[in-house]
């Protein structure tokens, strides 16, 4: 299971409302009951992963990951913040030693807190929140493509 916690800053150009601070990011993942097995700083935010004890075959963890994506959006929202969604089986996260080399940033993704703890699915399932129902206000309508991106490029 993991995070993907961005934090705001001249890196970010999605236009969601980020935690301010990498201390406000820290207290959002320490309010989660189940800590993480480890914390990778991105360059850009943190990425808290924890880990499982066994493998699990990506179509029986779909659909925890869905509810895991809908609680996190739901504790952000609580702060009055937003976090991109990325409880996806294909997403990758970025590797400690590797480079963010995205615009306004050039930072060396590295872990900064580790326990190296596992889990199993069931240590999760009591924690999580079932899909919060949109209100008129929280929908946003696709916004169109940029110049040299392709029609969908704004969803993915």
């Amino acid at each position: 299971m993991w995070l993907d916690l961005d934090v705001l800053g001249p890196n970010h150009k999605s236009g969601l409302n980020y935690p301010p601070t990498y201390d406000d990011a820290r207290a959002l993942i320490a309010g989660f009951p189940v800590k993480p097995s480890c914390i990778v700083e991105s360059g850009g935010g943190y990425q808290p992963w924890w880990l499982f004890a066994e493998p699990v075959e990506a179509k029986e963890i779909e659909p925890l990951l869905t509810k895991w994506g809908d609680t996190w959006d739901q504790l952000a929202k609580r702060r009055g913040w937003e976090i991109d969604n990325t409880a996806k089986v294909e997403r990758i996260m970025r590797l400690p030693g590797t480079t963010n080399r995205k615009p306004g940033c050039n930072k060396m993704a590295r872990v900064i807190e580790a326990t190296w703890e596992r889990y199993s699915p069931s240590h999760f399932e009591p924690h999580l929140l079932g899909p919060a129902k949109p209100t008129a206000v929280e929908r946003r309508a696709p916004r169109p493509p940029q110049d040299g991106e392709r029609a969908g490029g704004a969803h993915n």
